[in-house]
């Protein structure tokens, strides 16, 4: 397979694993007794030495409560992470959630796909 836009993490490290699964279940995640994202999949990444992460499709998100933010991190397997505050009420929590909008070839699975900080959201639960 020929990448156009290939992950420097994989050439540095060939034997990294990054799984990705992509789950047919219910997944809510909740933020100050409001369900900020639902959707009837996700998908899972196991990456080595971090607990797994769901990974939220865009049409699942309700974008009322989240606003972006100019903070961005940088992951050589992935790519570049842009990141939203969270607002429901009286209650924020700041970069709590994250995507990649151009990750590298080998993480083009995420591409329109959020990630939420369980110590940060409240309640992520997939059913």
């Amino acid at each position: 397979m020929s990448l156009f836009n290939p992950a420097p993490g994989f050439l540095k490290y060939p034997g990294r694993t990054l799984n990705y699964k992509t789950i047919e279940r219910k997944i809510e995640v909740i933020f100050n007794n409001k369900i900020v994202a639902s959707s009837n999949r996700f998908i899972l990444l196991e990456e080595e030495n971090y607990a797994p992460v769901m990974y939220v499709p865009r049409d699942g998100l309700f974008f009322e409560f989240m606003e972006s933010t100019k903070y961005s991190t940088y992951c050589p397997f992935k790519g570049k992470a842009s990141y939203w505050n969270m607002k429901v009420c009286d209650k924020n929590a700041e970069n709590a959630v994250w995507s990649y909008s151009d990750p590298f070839d080998e993480a083009v699975i995420i591409k329109n796909y959020f990630a939420f900080y369980s110590n940060k959201v409240g309640t992520i639960k997939a059913y």
